[in-house]
């Protein structure tokens, strides 16, 4: 794992991206671009259903997979609320790090989660529920969030530590992790990951198809590696830390900006004749 090209200098800008990736993806015969919800497309939000796109998004995602790039937005969310939140027409949305895919041609399909796994999630949720931060528990079919944004910092801590000792209180099967995330705790199967949903698209795309994927987690690290060789990773976010993406841009306003860039560099400058990867 490395730091971006660009250091610990560097502010993030769209202007700041080499000329040498606009030309790679404007030259290549197909084009995939990936990317994750909160933090990326959208700032986040202390009540998650609140957290909407920054304006002009979902304009920009439409004209771009109507030029022939296909889209992908690979999220912790269920594809439900992605769905709810981005009402953008012909893009792939993935939810729950890859357990559900809603595909614009064949609608939602999903993962089955391990007994033993569901078992368990169901547990501390029950348990979780009776604490006094139960109701800032969200549950899904995959995983457990505990929302602790907007708390009080020793209230937040509290609660994650009782997270915690629910989730060791219940014998930890394989096939579960709990991690930090930005905001919160969070519960989750771990035999699929962004990663893997990233190799999954992949997998129904043409050979030589050119990838990007930005995103601004830990868990989007699963698919920076997933595109090593195939693509580029833009990690997105002020923080210094270790990332396997090659590039940077410093928030949500700056993926816009990126795409604006990518309607104009890609694929207003491509030929008519252009293959939509898929």
């Amino acid at each position: 794992m490395s730091r971006s090209p660009e250091g610990p200098e560097a502010p993030g800008r769209v202007e700041d991206l080499a000329e040498a990736l606009w030309a790679e993806a404007r030259d290549a015969e197909h084009r995939l671009l990936l990317m994750d919800y909160d933090g990326t497309l959208a700032p986040f939000h202390v009540d998650p259903l609140e957290a909407h796109p920054v304006p002009g998004a979902a304009p920009l995602l439409e004209r771009i997979t109507a030029s022939g790039t296909r889209v992908a937005v690979i999220s912790g969310r269920p594809v439900a609320q992605l769905r709810r939140l981005l009402e953008v027409g012909g893009i792939t949305l993935v939810g729950e790090h890859g357990w559900e895919i809603w595909d614009p041609g064949t609608g939602l399909s999903r993962h089955p989660l391990p007994p033993s796994v569901a078992g368990s999630l169901a547990r501390v949720a029950a348990a979780a529920r009776r604490e006094p931060w139960g109701e800032r528990l969200e549950e899904k079919r995959t995983s457990l969030v505990l929302h602790t944004r907007g708390m009080p910092e020793e209230a937040a801590s509290r609660a994650a530590g009782s997270f915690g000792d629910l989730w060791l209180a219940e014998k930890p099967p394989a096939g579960l992790s709990l991690q930090p995330i930005d905001g919160g705790m969070e519960l989750r199967a771990t035999d699929r990951d962004k990663g893997s949903a990233v190799r999954d698209i992949l997998s129904t795309c043409p050979p030589g198809v050119f990838s990007i994927y930005l995103g601004d987690e830990w868990t989007d690290e699963d698919a920076f590696r997933a595109l090593a060789g195939r693509g580029a990773g833009i990690r997105v976010g002020l923080a210094e830390r270790d990332s396997h993406a090659q590039h940077r841009l410093a928030g949500p306003e700056e993926v816009i900006a990126f795409l604006r860039r990518w309607v104009v560099s890609v694929e207003t400058a491509r030929p008519a004749a252009t293959g939509r990867a898929s």
